[in-house]
């Protein structure tokens, strides 16, 4: 049982570097100002820390918002993700306009 327990403890540890290194992997990609696809960066790294920083994510979103090409899949992901950040932060009433507002931008382009 004791060994048990040792295990999952270390799978938890490994997992938790797993996702730092991803965060700190898109933070470096954003740095690079030859940067052409920034908005999907930026939708990544958002998903990325959705759970443990719901107030950066937001903020991260919105700026991947404004950068997305106004027929392109950024736009929608960008907008569901930020609906996300909202029901993070019990935003309820917010998360559920900005939930609707991505299915439309999801439809418009016939996004599947």
């Amino acid at each position: 049982m004791k060994k048990i327990i040792i295990c999952l403890i270390l799978l938890s540890f490994i997992g938790l570097f797993s996702s730092q290194t991803k965060i700190d992997s898109l933070e470096n990609v954003l740095e690079n100002p030859k940067l052409t696809n920034r908005s999907e960066i930026l939708n990544s790294l958002a998903a990325e820390i959705l759970n443990s920083n719901p107030k950066r994510s937001l903020d991260l979103t919105e700026e991947a918002l404004q950068l997305s090409p106004q027929n392109s899949s950024e736009k929608p992901r960008a907008l569901t993700y930020m609906a996300l950040s909202y029901k993070e932060m019990n935003e309820y009433d917010k998360a559920a306009e900005v939930f609707d507002e991505a299915l439309q931008a999801a439809e418009k382009i016939d996004y599947k």
